[in-house]
């Protein structure tokens, strides 16, 4: 008779293992597969008036897609001093900057995708990670994510500071298609 006790108690405690190690295993597989077949060119302005700094971008870029130079804001050549443009490369999970010319290389992708040729995309101030739809707080909630169906991954993009260096506004301008010219000209 313990005998027979004993198989209930090791089934009591094995299935809750079993679970813990099967959502382990969910939640690993899903942060692993998050790695996309292609990297993205973006800028980091630190200007205030980043959004114009980063249409000024786009434009060198797609030069027919840009939009009425009024409605547009036009930041100053002083004002946009501080964009930089840089690669972020998945197989590394690092970012590069470049230049602006070695990013006129670059093959990128059609202005209006916004998805990557394998399904990601770039969520700009995500929180660190979504685990089945349950999001955890980040304190600072500026993480740069990558997306696909609902699971999240966060880049390793270092865009804010703390202390008075400031925030640096984080702007995606394309995929880039000719994944073999991650670091151009190196």
């Amino acid at each position: 008779m313990p005998d027979k006790k004993r198989i209930f108690l090791y089934i009591a405690i094995l299935i809750p293992v079993a679970m813990i190690l099967v959502t382990a295993f969910e939640v690993y597989f899903h942060q692993v597969s998050l790695n996309p077949k292609y990297n993205f060119l973006y800028i980091l302005s630190k200007s205030e008036y980043g959004a114009g700094c980063w249409l000024k971008a786009k434009s060198q870029f797609y030069p027919e897609t840009s939009t009425d130079k009024k409605e547009t804001p036009q930041p100053d050549t002083d004002a946009c001093k501080t964009t930089q443009f840089y690669i972020y490369d998945f197989s590394k999970n690092t970012s590069t900057a470049i230049t602006q010319d070695e990013a006129k290389q670059l093959k990128l992708s059609p202005a209006y995708q916004t998805v990557s040729p394998d399904g990601f995309d770039i969520s700009y101030y995500c929180t660190s990670s979504e685990v089945l739809d349950w999001p955890l707080i980040n304190v600072n909630n500026l993480d740069v994510c990558v997306k696909k169906n609902d699971y999240t991954k966060r880049l390793h993009l270092r865009h804010y500071t703390t202390g008075v260096n400031g925030y640096y506004n984080f702007y995606f301008i394309s995929w880039i298609l000719n994944n073999n010219a991650s670091t151009p000209g190196k």
